[in-house]
């Protein structure tokens, strides 16, 4: 069943994965060029940290760690690697976990049901029949037409009224 609602429409695109991998590389080589100031970070680059942290929910101190990690040797820089995948690929599949509830929603209480819905109508009987049964009943058209024109009449006398005043 979720595979037939993700093939009719896909939610979250394979991107999200890599876009968050270069956000934080990007991030952690500027923090890397940036001269530290007597606190050891500089305003700009903090402030960047906090919002890479709000936005993709990694904390502070492994973008920091990640920074100071790049040049190290090629197992930490591995062990930082698949931190940092192991993240991103949790963030997408937490996405994905989300996006089944709408693409369930959507397929099986929405296409599905017109779908039967109208198959059953097609089957049940023929164009000419369906367009006689939903057609409006006659005496009903001459009452609704006879109100319309009493509303059109109405109306007409109150704009003349309102022009007495």
């Amino acid at each position: 069943m979720i595979l037939s609602a993700e093939s009719s429409q896909v939610y979250t695109q394979n991107h999200y994965y890599m876009d968050t991998m270069t956000k934080i590389k990007l991030n952690a080589e500027t923090q890397k060029s940036i001269k530290p100031d007597n606190t050891g970070t500089t305003a700009a680059a903090a402030g960047e940290t906090c919002r890479l942290e709000q936005e993709l929910e990694i904390s502070t101190g492994f973008i920091q760690r990640f920074s100071k990690g790049i040049g190290e040797s090629n197992a930490h820089q591995s062990q930082l690697e698949l931190h940092l995948s192991l993240h991103c690929f949790a963030k997408v599949a937490t996405k994905r976990l989300f996006d089944i509830i709408p693409m369930l929603v959507r397929d099986v209480l929405v296409l599905k049901p017109s779908a039967q819905m109208s198959e059953m109508m097609h089957s049940a009987c023929s164009d000419d029949e369906l367009v006689a049964a939903l057609a409006e009943d006659s005496t009903k058209a001459k009452k609704r037409a006879s109100l319309l024109i009493s509303i059109k009449r109405l109306e007409k006398s109150t704009a003349k009224l309102s022009a007495l005043r």
